[in-house]
């Protein structure tokens, strides 16, 4: 098992939306656990992850309700 530190001074995961991926039910050897969160400065590459502009995260928020499919393409 292995995780990864959530609590971060760069802050961006200060804000984490789960994208199901190998969750229903979860298949070993298949990754897990994609987040989309707040990009590096530059947006560095992440480790597998979705990040955006914090701006445009607290753009995304308020549009988010109950269950809602959020594809990224």
């Amino acid at each position: 098992a292995s995780s990864e530190r959530l609590w971060r001074e760069d802050k961006i995961y200060d804000i984490i939306i789960v994208l199901g991926h190998n969750d229903s039910p979860p298949k070993p050897n298949l990754g897990s656990a994609i987040f989309l969160h707040i990009a590096r400065e530059n947006y560095k590459p992440t480790k597998g992850c979705v990040a955006i502009a914090s701006k445009d995260m607290f753009e995304l928020l308020p549009m988010l309700s109950g269950k809602i499919d959020i594809k990224i393409f």
